[in-house]
This record gives structure tokens, C-alpha cells and sequence, in this order.
């Protein structure tokens, strides 16, 4: 059986064990939330883009129906 000290000692090492992979594990998380919010503000400005081309399109063909209605309805 062994001694307290021995069953001590080993209870130590596990513990620095876990320490060592909690850092890993809180690095990694940390990476992993620079990335996603890297990611989510390329998307935001991609969404920014293409919601302005389409109103910019539904604008340009408003206009031409304005347009048009005008130019059947003046004559």
C-alpha cells in the first residue's frame, strides 16, 4: 500500500497534469473566438455589400417603371 506521501505526491502531479491541459484548452478556446469573430465581421461587411446592391437594383427598376408609366401615359 502505498505511503501518504506517495498517494500525495501523485495527487500533485495529476493536478499540474490538469492545470497544463486547462491552459491548453482556455488558449485554444481563445483562439477559436478570435477566429469566429474574424469570421463574423467579414460576413457583416459581405451582408452590408449585397444588401446595398439590392436596394440599388430595386431603386434602378423603380425608376425605370416611373419612367416608363410616365412616357405611355404622356402622350
Amino acid at each position: 500500500m502505498p505511503t501518504l506521501e506517495e498517494r500525495v505526491a501523485f495527487l500533485e502531479g495529476t493536478v499540474a497534469e490538469n492545470r497544463g491541459v486547462m491552459t491548453e484548452l482556455r488558449d485554444a478556446i481563445k483562439s477559436m473566438d478570435r477566429r469566429l469573430d474574424t469570421k463574423i465581421d467579414r460576413l457583416d461587411g459581405k451582408v452590408d455589400r449585397q444588401f446595398l446592391w439590392c436596394v440599388g437594383i430595386q431603386i434602378t427598376v423603380l425608376l425605370a417603371v416611373i419612367g416608363t408609366l410616365l412616357r405611355t401615359y404622356s402622350h
